[in-house]
């Protein structure tokens, strides 16, 4: 019981804050309609206590149209319409016959009801409108602040991934070339460091500068064609300007991994991956040779996750031209 009477406390305080100021503009405005349009005279006494008795109206007003809801049908605002004017009715006969002892015509008491109970009706509904729009703002404002959140964790994790076959495979290269060219081994070593070093550095960046991205994928296409000798040709062209520019890291990388891991190619037909800077992005194509096996599982990452970095960091796309006989890859750059 107790339990009770604390929600009950709890609502009406809630209540009260809601719509405490749509009871004092109801009642100040209806109060002075009622002296405006009532020529008797009222001393103060009187006039308090008609507002008092219009608080009570709003107030009996109100309980009967809490509960509805938006949008609201047409049958239930002629109800509620009706039972506010029976209300006004009876709380402004009580006032004149009761309270001040002035009575008045029952048709004037009427004229007055009616003329009081739309403009309580219309605030309290304009009251719940703007409340509404007031939630729904705060909730597409959560809405919003979610959906950040989220994009930022899908570029953490999207930057975090890397191929697990890549270090596999370069310390089966590295493994295989300290045996047989002590030189290139360590140069291939010296390679390797910095293709991690790099990963490892701009894991928490979102955009790098080219020339530090170019460096990178330098080296990293070394390693490659050293795993692949001459089966195997990367070619860098048009970057000979490229300051004040912008790109997502590891992205160039992620294009040359992807045309490795799904083109067949051998000494006789080496796969050439041409890497060209143009005004805005940089085109990455490669001729096609569809491998007749299935590749190994992919790890999520390639394309996809450029994909998705491209869409949440750069707000642009990742144009794909995919044909019989080419690949062709068009990544966003950004100068600035």
């Amino acid at each position: 019981m107790f339990h009770n009477m604390v929600k009950t406390l709890n609502f009406s305080k809630s209540f009260f804050k809601d719509h405490y100021y749509y009871l004092a503009l109801c009642s100040s405005l209806n109060t002075f309609l009622i002296l405006f349009f009532e020529n008797n005279l009222y001393d103060v006494k009187d006039v308090v206590l008609m507002f008092l008795t219009v608080v009570i109206i709003c107030l009996s007003q109100l309980y009967c149209s809490y509960k509805i809801k938006q949008p609201v049908q047409y049958i239930k605002l002629v109800y509620l319409f009706l039972q506010s004017i029976t209300l006004a009715i009876i709380f402004l006969t009580v006032f004149f016959y009761a309270l001040i002892s002035l009575p008045l015509g029952f048709i004037t008491i009427i004229k007055l009801s009616i003329l009081i109970t739309p403009l309580q009706i219309s605030i309290f509904f304009f009251r719940k409108y703007t409340n509404q729009l007031i939630i729904t703002a705060q909730k597409e404002s959560l809405i919003t602040n979610y959906l950040l959140e989220q994009k930022v964790k899908e570029i953490e994790i999207l930057k975090h991934q890397v191929d697990p076959h890549f270090i596999f495979n370069s310390f089966n290269t590295l493994s295989f070339l300290i045996g047989e060219d002590s030189v290139k081994a360590k140069t291939f070593s010296e390679k390797l460091a910095n293709v991690y070093r790099y990963i490892i550095f701009n894991s928490n960046n979102n955009l790098v500068g080219l020339s530090e991205e170019l460096n990178f994928s330098k080296d990293y296409s070394f390693l490659q064609e050293i795993r692949y000798s001459s089966e195997i040709q990367i070619i860098f062209s048009n970057f000979s300007e490229i300051e004040n520019i912008l790109i997502l890291p590891a992205s160039i990388q992620i294009l040359i991994e992807n045309a490795i891991k799904h083109n067949e190619f051998n000494e006789h037909l080496p796969l050439k991956i041409y890497i060209t800077l143009e005004s805005d992005f940089i085109t990455i194509e490669n001729g096609k040779s569809i491998k007749k096996y299935s590749p190994p599982i992919s790890s999520k990452i390639g394309l996809f996750n450029l994909q998705e970095r491209c869409d949440l960091i750069m707000n642009r796309k990742l144009k794909v031209m995919n044909t019989d006989t080419f690949f062709k890859v068009e990544l966003p750059v950004h100068r600035h």
